[in-house]
């Protein structure tokens, strides 16, 4: 078009950017050194066959009355697979698909068999974060839930402003 000009300068913004790429920079490092927690997540990472899983036990009772309607639910199933294995589980799929159903199950089920467990939960969104554990906050009122992140930071849901670590 000539409307574009024949040149210029492109520069792409990355100020914010620089931090991310070096956590990540440092977590990769981290991984090829086994310095990880799990000293074999390279290996699982790159070759995802290895992965170990235990057998699949039946799950006598869930938490959210959505997963106690029908047996053939493919939520049930991703929550038990997830419950099986030893290593790494990924959850991923579009909005609306039920991850965050998913998730907050898999955290219940966990600390009801393991009630001393502390459990990690990251996301690359904000939002995310704030559906979960506020639905586990709901769904486990008697544990305690610590949410990570700024004070009065607008990225925070404010439902999910009690749970961070300074308010508590």
């Amino acid at each position: 078009s000539s409307r574009i000009k024949d040149s210029g300068t492109l520069r792409l913004a990355v100020k914010r950017s620089k931090s991310n790429l070096k956590r990540f920079a440092y977590a990769l490092n981290a991984i090829r050194k086994e310095e990880s927690a799990n000293k074999n997540l390279a290996n699982i990472l790159t070759n995802p066959v290895c992965i170990e899983t235990n057998k699949m036990e039946e799950i006598d009772r869930y938490y959210q009355e959505i997963l106690n309607d029908k047996e053939d639910n493919p939520q049930k199933l991703a929550i038990r697979k997830a419950l099986s294995t030893k290593d790494i589980f990924l959850i991923q799929g579009p909005p609306g698909t039920g991850k965050t159903t998913v998730i907050s199950e898999i955290v219940c089920q966990i600390l009801n068999n393991h009630p001393k467990d502390k459990i990690l939960l990251a996301s690359q969104s904000h939002v995310a974060v704030d559906h979960a554990v506020n639905k586990i906050t709901k769904l486990l009122p008697d544990k305690r839930t610590i949410r990570i992140g700024r004070i009065n930071s607008t990225k925070i849901a404010k439902e999910s402003q009690n749970l961070l670590l300074p308010n508590q």
